[in-house]
């Protein structure tokens, strides 16, 4: 017996050999798909997310603090963020080694989007920043204050990088990231 890590029809357990009901075994296939046509949906948009920030950090880069620049970038990180959640997931982008992570997903960048990766997870190492985490009270305002704390902060390779960038945050009253 395998158990269908999503519970099967009601609960039922899918067996294996020629007593396998075909209905089952057609039901169970087809949630099973639309289980990896959820993750790749969920991997697409998490791609989708890590380019949004790097053209949030780039304009943050080009731009003074409140130049309207920045409006567009942050507009299209809510809208994605939002997105992750409307599909209760976890707006989370995290490295782990030589990945990004949106929640518990890996996200492995293509030919398009592989600057933009790279420079992503290059800020969050240089910064000691393991993890970005968008709660569902995020604020424009917010997105775009936290953008220019990378422009602010020149990070040493010490841990009291991350120190300073939290000191940031919390003088800047950012508390939905």
């Amino acid at each position: 017996l395998t158990s269908l890590g999503f519970g099967g029809i009601g609960g039922a357990r899918l067996r294996t050999g020629s007593r396998c009901n075909p209905i089952t075994l057609e039901i169970a296939m087809g949630s099973e798909m639309r289980t990896d046509q959820l993750e790749r949906e969920m991997i697409r948009i998490g791609k989708v997310l890590i380019n949004q920030i790097f053209v949030l950090l780039k304009t943050a880069q080009n731009y003074e603090e409140g130049h309207s620049a920045i409006n567009a970038p942050v507009s299209n990180i809510l809208r994605t963020v939002k997105e992750i959640q409307r599909r209760n997931e976890e707006a989370s982008l995290r490295v782990q080694g030589g990945y990004l992570l949106l929640g518990e997903l890996r996200l492995k960048p293509d030919a398009a989007g592989f600057d933009a990766f790279m420079f992503t997870m290059g800020e969050m190492k240089r910064y000691f920043i393991g993890g970005i985490n968008f709660t569902n009270s995020v604020k424009a305002e917010e997105v775009g204050k936290f953008a220019y704390i990378f422009k602010d902060i020149e990070p040493i390779p010490a841990p009291q990088t991350f120190q300073k960038f939290l000191m940031q945050m919390q003088k800047r009253n950012i508390i939905g990231i």
